[in-house]
């Protein structure tokens, strides 16, 4: 089992999205494609208490954005992650079907994480 990396962005203005990314290099792209992500999350083959930490901090996000190319990584655990959330909080960018809308570039997949941000935002 891995240990997955938690990055955090201090001083994020721009939404609470959590991001789950597949490999370092995606984890770098997605983090400079994404302002609206909050908290990303490089997944591996993780522990069942790390999968329970994944799935708390994902009750805490407004959207979830997953940005994952799987050609070694095993996605069953991130089936189960997600399988504790709603269909219409999840959104995506892979070559494996998964829960939620799912985008057919990461040029969409930023469009429709700006979308989301955007809709949550109040004025008063």
């Amino acid at each position: 089992m891995g240990i997955p990396t938690f990055i955090k962005r201090e001083n994020n203005k721009e939404g609470n999205g959590m991001g789950i990314v597949v490999g370092s290099g995606m984890l770098m792209a997605s983090m400079d494609l994404l302002p609206e992500v909050y908290r990303f999350i490089e997944y591996k083959d993780i522990s069942v208490a790390e999968l329970r930490k994944v799935i708390l901090f994902g009750h805490y996000a407004d959207f979830i954005v997953v940005n994952a190319w799987f050609s070694v990584s095993n996605p069953e655990s991130l089936f189960y992650i997600l399988s504790h959330f709603s269909e219409q909080k999840i959104i995506y960018y892979s070559n494996v079907e998964m829960k939620g809308h799912k985008c057919q570039s990461l040029h969409e997949l930023a469009n429709e994480v700006k979308k989301a941000s955007q809709a949550l935002k109040i004025s008063f």
